[in-house]
């Protein structure tokens, strides 16, 4: 007879991150006894230090395995809790007896001992070892999912480890988004490219993390929020709610809220244009929309242009509407722009200009695009004194 209480009063207390603490680096039976002997004892700290979990590295999927060891211990499966379980905690009255039948060579830095278990039932189990420098420890998760083998405790585990796998690949778009922010002056990629522009940073994103972790080997399964493309971030005014990235139907690489496939237990997971990887249980939770602030009064308002990769506007269109001027001087080969107090002079195609009487350096030259002399956002507002915010129709200057 099964005891369903003592698996889950049990099991918070058993999955804490664990180190080995030995010395003489004993063999993968050894390690076992020592296991054994600890839960025995109900010395389950001592227990977790001949182990590996997922918490010594990542704390998430620490907590994460043990909400799915609690919803196994409450699954009406019983041989499937037993085999999975056993090794974890005791689940029966009678002590559950451990028989070792095969213990086949550790290949490389794995191994694996075969038993047989015994108590009120009969079952295999198979213990999973993975070795770390000199010491042998007990691979738990792998463990707890191999002997779940063909019984309704897998399907828990599978789809909690999809869930999982999901959240580390959208963390790693992530990763790959923020480069692509940093290097195109805090604009999101288009639509139609943004999966090949974020995979050329190869060293964070791979082709694989595009495609959900329940269908290996087919097309790219998340999408890019349509709303968002080739937006500026600072233009999102709600980035912790704002779905940016999320699983959609195979192929698509854009959409709405619409397009959202929520394939893993009624949940689709998404990426939030904070960096949070969620599990969604309805678009309607979040947003999916940038709301861009309108103009304030007395302000001017100019149409961005990227000349080179830089955020550019047209130095007459901010200065004009302020009483400014801009004129050209053979003298000096050179514009000279006068408002508000201050006189810069810009040279198209050098990154260095005067304001007042200073040297400043740019970080991107001026460029002169048909009869307009383009300037970096930044020299139009430090140049003048100006204040800038991005709104509606383009950059305000105030």
């Amino acid at each position: 007879m099964l005891r369903p209480a003592v698996p889950l009063t049990l099991l918070a207390s058993l999955i804490v991150p664990g180190v080995c603490l030995a010395q003489d680096a004993p063999d993968p039976a050894v390690v076992f006894d020592l296991y054994t002997t600890h839960i025995a004892r109900g010395d389950y700290d001592g227990a977790l230090s001949w182990c590996r979990v997922p918490g010594a590295r990542d704390p998430q999927a620490t907590r994460q395995l043990r909400d799915a060891m609690g919803d196994i211990a409450s699954e009406v499966d019983v041989m499937g809790v037993v085999k999975a379980l056993s090794l974890f905690v005791p689940l029966s009255p009678t002590p559950l007896e451990w028989r070792l039948v095969a213990a086949p060579p550790p290949v490389g830095d794995e191994a694996r001992l075969d038993f047989v278990a015994s108590t009120t039932l009969t079952f295999d189990h198979s213990i999973y070892f993975v070795r770390t420098g000199p010491q042998w420890q007990i691979d738990l998760q792998r463990t707890l999912l191999e002997n779940a083998r063909g019984t309704r405790v897998e399907r828990i585990l599978l789809e909690r480890g999809s869930k999982d796998a999901a959240s580390q690949q959208l963390a790693r778009v992530a990763r790959a988004t923020l480069r692509y922010l940093e290097e195109h002056d805090g604009r999101l990629p288009a639509a139609e490219t943004w999966q090949q522009d974020l995979l050329a940073y190869t060293d964070v994103l791979s082709p694989e993390d595009l495609v959900s972790p329940l269908t290996p080997g087919g097309p790219t399964t998340y999408a890019l929020n349509e709303n968002l493309a080739g937006r500026l971030g600072r233009e999102i005014t709600a980035p912790d709610k704002t779905v940016l990235v999320f699983d959609a139907a195979p192929g698509i690489l854009s959409g709405g809220q619409a397009a959202a496939n929520f394939r893993h237990q009624g949940e689709a997971m998404a990426l939030l244009a904070d960096g949070t990887v969620v599990a969604m249980g309805s678009v309607g939770d979040y947003s999916w929309g940038a709301r861009p602030l309108a103009p304030s009064a007395g302000s001017v308002v100019v149409p961005v242009t990227v000349v080179g990769g830089v955020e550019m506007v047209p130095i007459r269109d901010v200065i004009q509407p302020l009483g400014g001027t801009v004129t050209w001087r053979d003298d000096i080969r050179a514009s000279l722009a006068e408002a508000l107090g201050h006189k810069v002079t810009i040279k198209s195609g050098e990154r260095t200009v005067r304001i007042d009487d200073v040297d400043v350096p740019l970080a991107a030259a001026p460029a002169t695009v048909g009869d307009r002399l383009m300037v970096p956002v930044g020299l139009a507002s430090r140049g003048f004194g100006l204040t800038v915010r991005w709104v509606q129709g383009g950059v305000e200057f105030k």
